[in-house]
């Protein structure tokens, strides 16, 4: 079940409240191309240069999952204000080109089927979570419309799970101490990111019962 519009973000409103540039929705179009941007370049530049292993494919698919929504997104309730949390979020989606493009070749540290494997399981958690979320999806924290069907009735943050896996794929396909640390930064700042996020949308009474019903954030039973 879905729910339309968070009633906390309607009601008690001015009749005549000034618009702020965050909550337009035109911004909001024009941020959603501008975000993706970046994800087309990296793109662009593996199709160049004609490296890939699975992980780094799996890569490449989650950009493009990430992009088709993101142009066809539906527009925002509301959307924090906290420009601090703008520029973390924003960090945070960026960092994962570092595992992508930046992170130098090495040794793998297991065998091939098990980083295959890990990429598959990723990609398709990756995909029944973004077909979950559908258009509410966005990168800084906004209320748009409140998801708890399909992947999100498991854990709170099913995307990054799938974006945890999808690095630690790439680290054991590609060992170094220096993929190891871009990895477990990237995780690290999605953890950090999951916490800002509910801060912000447990002003909803609707979230908040949804965090009351779905205990999880990343893995059910762990976490």
């Amino acid at each position: 079940m879905d729910q339309d519009r968070p009633s906390a973000a309607v009601e008690g409103s001015p009749p005549l409240r000034p618009v702020r540039l965050l909550d337009n929705p035109v911004f909001d179009k024009f941020m959603a191309v501008l975000a993706c941007t970046p994800f087309l370049f990296v793109l662009w530049l593996n199709l160049q240069a004609h490296s890939f292993d699975i992980p780094r494919i799996v890569l490449v698919l989650n950009i493009l999952l990430q992009v088709g929504p993101m142009f066809a997104r539906r527009p925002p309730v509301k959307v924090t204000q906290n420009l601090a949390f703008w520029l973390f979020s924003f960090i945070t989606t960026y960092w994962a080109f570092a595992a992508a493009v930046l992170a130098p070749r090495a040794p793998a540290l297991v065998p091939g089927w098990i980083t295959t494997g890990l990429s598959g399981l990723s990609l398709a958690l990756l995909a029944y979570a973004r077909l979950s979320l559908g258009r509410s999806i966005g990168i800084v924290p906004a209320l748009r419309r409140l998801v708890i069907h399909g992947a999100y009735r498991y854990v709170r943050h099913p995307i990054y799970t799938g974006t945890f896996l999808v690095y630690l794929g790439v680290a054991l396909s590609s060992f170094s101490w220096i993929n190891c640390a871009v990895c477990l930064l990237g995780c690290a700042l999605y953890m950090i990111k999951s916490v800002i996020e509910e801060r912000f949308l447990s002003a909803d009474p609707a979230y908040r019962e949804y965090m009351r019903q779905v205990r999880w954030r990343w893995l059910p039973g762990v976490a």
